[in-house]
C-alpha cells in the first residue's frame, strides 16, 4: 500500500501542469459580423424548454382579477416587482382585455408575493361641464434607473371620448416614481398627451431617459400610426 500512495503522488506530479483560465465577459462574446441565418440547419433541432420546478400560479385567491399584460423588473435592492392590467368587469365579460386600473406586487424571493395593489388606479374626468368619463390604465411597465430609482409608466385613455381627435388631451402616458424599491411612489406625472399604447422606458446614459410607444390616431386608422419618442434629459423630471 506504501508503495502504490508513492507511485500516485509521483504521477500526480509528473502530470501536473499549470494552466490560465480566462473567463469572457459576455457582452464581449460573438463581436464579429453576424451571418445570416446561420444556423437555418439546426433550429429544428432546438426549442425552450419550461422548468416546471420553479412553476407558480397567483389567482383570484391571491388578489389577481383578470390579470393581463404581465411585467416583471429586479430592482436596484435585489428584490422583484411584477405589474399588470386588470380590465373593468364589464370589458371582461366581453373578452376585451385593454386595462382598466394597473397592478403591481413585490417580492424578496421571487416566490412569496405581496398582496397585489394598484399602481395607476382609474379614476373619473370631466371633459366639459356636463359630461364625464372614466379614465383607464394599461400596459404598466418600468426599468431601474442609474441611481437606483425605480420608474414605472402607463399609458391612459378615455374610452368614450378615445376617437376623438378633439380629445387627444384627455388620452396620454404617466409615469411614477419609486425611491425605495416600490415601498412608496410619488405622485403620477403625465408626460405626454395623445392616444397610445405600450410605452417602453429606456435609460440611454445617467439622466438621459427615451419613452418609446405606440402612437394611435383613431380619426384617421383603425391600427396604430407608428412609433413616437417623448426624451427627459434630467432624469424623468
Amino acid at each position: 500500500i506504501e508503495s502504490m500512495d508513492t507511485w500516485f503522488e509521483e504521477a500526480v506530479i509528473s502530470t501536473s501542469e499549470k494552466k490560465h483560465l480566462s473567463i469572457t465577459p459576455f457582452m464581449e462574446l460573438n463581436q464579429a459580423a453576424g451571418e445570416l441565418n446561420s444556423h437555418a440547419d439546426g433550429y429544428e433541432r432546438s426549442s425552450l424548454k419550461m422548468m416546471y420546478n420553479t412553476f407558480q400560479t397567483k389567482g383570484q385567491d391571491d388578489g389577481y382579477r383578470y390579470p393581463h399584460y404581465a411585467r416583471i423588473r429586479k430592482m436596484s435592492d435585489g428584490s422583484y416587482i411584477q405589474m399588470w392590467q386588470t380590465p373593468s368587469d364589464e370589458d371582461a365579460s366581453k373578452g376585451i382585455r385593454n386595462g382598466k386600473d394597473v397592478y403591481y406586487s413585490l417580492s424578496e424571493d421571487f416566490i412569496t408575493w405581496t398582496t397585489p395593489a394598484v399602481l395607476f388606479q382609474s379614476k373619473t374626468i370631466f371633459y366639459d361641464l356636463s359630461n364625464r368619463d372614466i379614465r383607464h390604465y394599461s400596459n404598466g411597465n418600468g426599468i431601474v434607473l442609474s441611481n437606483g430609482d425605480f420608474l414605472a409608466v402607463a399609458c391612459f385613455r378615455a374610452p368614450e371620448i378615445y376617437n376623438g381627435e378633439s380629445y387627444k388631451s384627455y388620452q396620454g402616458i404617466a409615469i411614477k416614481r419609486s425611491a425605495d424599491c416600490g415601498k412608496t411612489w410619488s405622485t403620477e406625472q403625465i408626460i405626454y398627451n395623445g392616444p397610445c399604447w405600450e410605452p417602453h422606458l429606456m435609460e440611454i446614459e445617467e439622466g438621459v431617459i427615451h419613452c418609446y410607444f405606440a402612437e394611435s390616431r383613431p380619426w384617421i386608422s383603425g391600427s396604430h400610426s407608428g412609433t413616437s419618442l417623448v426624451i427627459s434629459t434630467d432624469g424623468g423630471v
